[in-house]
């Protein structure tokens, strides 16, 4: 049976970045699960005992929810050893990496190796390709400061994606343990359960977003990599190309041309998308 190369069936060439991004995710998740396990199967917020006159189960509760808030933040905002959350480094790979498809798509399409590339904050600097190579053209561009906003922007929103999980989290949890505490069920099971709901919110918002943060960060790249090489219409670059059975939306979009303008936001289409830009003829 004939493999295809995987990198062939994605024209974002992000596949090993999402995959690496995903294996971060789940470790974390891992982590986290564990944590409950041995917490709440070990007896601790007393969960499994009857309320008191001194200890009411909502006191419990109370005092579960802080605790479980706390190992989430600590796990989705873990600091490296540059300081930043662990997954800043997936930003600025996944962006940069947008950066260097858009130089070399460019300089396939430009045959004149003097060419000149339009770089610069307040004014052109220009230079050829024949002179300077993607790194070159990459750190240049990472050192304008609208390109430093644009980083900390994609940071942001995927800081404010993982708050928003740790939020759901804390809250089906809450419930989770209200409805054990009425029923009287033993810790053990309380923390299966507790597991099991973060199995699903691995599934259904870990996983998902390990997928479309990454083409996201690289598609920002890509964008302001050809705008600062002077493009000014980008076409879509999608996944039919290259799969038997494309996304619809995706399929929908084959041929689309986008001024550089309207084409922020464009990608990703869906959870899993793969699309990339390529210039317009």
């Amino acid at each position: 049976m004939l493999v295809k190369n995987a990198l062939k069936l994605d024209p974002s060439h992000t596949k090993f970045l999402r995959d690496s991004f995903e294996k971060q995710i789940r470790k974390v998740y891992a982590a986290i699960e564990k944590e409950i396990l041995s917490e709440i199967s070990g007896g601790a917020f007393r969960l499994g005992m009857p309320a008191t006159v001194f200890e009411s189960h909502a006191t419990r509760v109370k005092q579960f929810k802080t605790w479980l808030e706390k190992l989430l933040d600590d796990a989705f905002m873990r600091t490296d050893a540059t300081g930043n959350p662990w997954w800043v480094d997936y930003v600025n790979r996944g962006y940069k990496s947008g950066v260097l498809r858009a130089y070399h798509e460019s300089r396939r399409e430009i045959l004149d190796p003097t060419a000149q590339l339009v770089l610069g904050d307040t004014g052109l600097l220009s230079f050829p390709f024949s002179l300077h190579g993607p790194a070159s053209y990459a750190d240049a561009l990472l050192k304008q400061r609208k390109i430093l906003r644009r980083l900390e922007m994609l940071r942001e929103g995927i800081e404010h994606n993982f708050a928003d999980i740790a939020s759901s989290l804390s809250s089906q949890s809450g419930r989770i343990v209200i409805d054990a505490l009425h029923r009287n069920v033993a810790p053990r099971t309380l923390a299966r359960t507790l597991a099991a709901n973060l199995e699903r919110s691995l599934k259904k918002r870990g996983i998902p977003l390990s997928y479309a943060e990454v083409v996201r960060f690289h598609a920002d790249g890509e964008l302001d990599g050809f705008e600062n090489l002077g493009a000014d219409r980008l076409r879509l670059d999608v996944e039919w190309k290259t799969m038997e059975d494309p996304c619809p939306k995706c399929a929908a979009m084959a041929g689309e041309v986008f001024p550089i303008e309207e084409a922020r936001g464009v990608i990703p289409l869906h959870p899993q998308c793969r699309c990339s830009w390529v210039l317009a003829s």
